[in-house]
């Protein structure tokens, strides 16, 4: 069976709201082994909604929608489902019924316009909101799904009302299940070449990569088709395994798995103590590391210092050091980690010291050193690699990459 998603509202294509109905969607189709093939997103006008919605009666088996069925003028996606399948739209008293009560004084006579859906279509109330939903047939045995565009709303609808409806109309027999698998440090392209003859190959399960460009990561999606999640199991695990040998440490994680998680995970299982530093970086590395520990014995503390005479009070870093070398700089990353670690105590320091602009075209803006013992390990530059604005939080990031490394070591 194929799917398409047809996402309606001026508001989208502006900007001024991001769509999150349709990843929704197209996640819950997964759950029915549905395939899912094209997704449009189309202003609040009638000509052009209803254009999108012949294209994809005639291509597709089920065609969802989200957005359009409110009580207002422009909301016109009933009256262009109705046009396209070529029947009138029908009053369901029942539905003006429950609108009403749901309404209550706020009800006017626009509202009554939700009570409309088109001949032939199978009407559901919606108990969470007053804009009833509908299942229209389509010529082609399929069917043309609506839904309001309020989230809530919907999930609440497909869960409860489309999917049972989904699985018994169309018979489902099939599941779809993916596994996610994170990695951090290796490239798309580096991936995409070490995996290339099983991405090649795979028909079932099959390979796909995702670059996550804020959080400097590559995924790994791995997606199998089969009767039931155990089945999909039978065919993800081999996959995985190989996958996993291949790309080794680089794999950090799987799924909800996030890389502060992984971190903290390590630490505990050491059970290992560590206190962080940050100059320049608005403490980014602190909270996150800070937050998968708490509470937890092994984050000790985190220190905010952008001054030199912050520096030398708070990390005995000598003032003398940063006028020569400067405040990021790999000298003062090394020293940052070693005092940090020795005035709390800890087994672990990291530093990192950095600026959020570019100063006089260079392209390094961190610096970052991890202190084990007494001696600091191999300081550590961050350099530009994609837009300034996920800059301060890669860094934060790679601040975490050396611990995890160092770690798997």
């Amino acid at each position: 069976m194929q799917a398409e998603i047809i996402v309606i509202g001026t508001e989208l294509l502006l900007g001024q709201i991001i769509d999150t109905n349709a990843a929704y969607i197209a996640q819950q189709l997964s759950s029915l082994g549905i395939d899912l093939y094209y997704k449009s997103t189309v202003g609040d006008n009638k000509g052009r909604i209803v254009e999108t919605l012949q294209r994809a009666v005639r291509r597709s088996d089920l065609v969802l929608t989200t957005g359009g069925i409110g009580p207002t003028l422009d909301d016109m996606t009933r009256e262009s489902v109705a046009e396209v399948l070529g029947v009138p739209l029908e009053m369901h008293p029942n539905l003006l019924e429950q609108i009403k009560a749901m309404m209550g004084s706020r009800y006017t006579e626009n509202n009554a316009r939700q009570a409309h859906v088109p001949a032939g279509a199978l009407p559901i109330e919606n108990p969470v909101g007053t804009a009833p939903i509908f299942v229209a047939p389509t010529p082609r045995g399929g069917a043309v799904v609506c839904f309001p565009g309020v989230p809530g709303e919907l999930r609440y609808l497909m869960e409860n009302a489309v999917l049972p409806h989904l699985k018994d109309r169309f018979q489902v027999q099939a599941v779809l299940v993916s596994r996610t698998l994170k990695c951090l440090g290796l490239t798309e392209s580096y991936i995409d070449e070490t995996l290339d003859d099983l991405i090649q190959e795979g028909s079932n399960p099959t390979i796909g990569l995702l670059a996550q460009m804020q959080l400097g990561e590559i995924h790994v999606r791995l997606t199998a088709k089969a009767a039931d999640e155990a089945a999909a199991a039978t065919l993800l695990d081999p996959l995985e395994d190989v996958v996993r040998q291949r790309l080794g440490k680089a794999v950090f994680g799987c799924d909800a798995v996030e890389y502060d998680q992984a971190v903290a995970d390590l630490l505990r299982q050491h059970d290992l103590t560590i206190a962080v530093a940050e100059s320049g970086m608005s403490g980014g590395v602190g909270h996150e590391l800070g937050s998968a520990l708490t509470p937890d014995h092994r984050f000790v503390a985190a220190v905010m210092a952008h001054h030199p005479t912050a520096l030398e009070r708070l990390l005995d870093v000598p003032k003398a050091l940063v006028a020569r070398y400067g405040i990021v700089s790999p000298e003062v990353a090394a020293a940052m980690a070693r005092n940090v670690r020795r005035r709390n105590d800890t087994d672990l320091g990291l530093a990192v010291t950095g600026a959020e602009q570019f100063q006089g075209g260079q392209e390094t803006v961190a610096c970052i050193a991890l202190a084990h013992g007494d001696d600091a390990l191999t300081p550590h530059e961050y350099r530009r690699v994609s837009s300034m604005r996920f800059a301060r939080q890669r860094i934060g990031r790679a601040g975490l990459q050396a611990v995890y490394e160092h770690l798997m070591q």
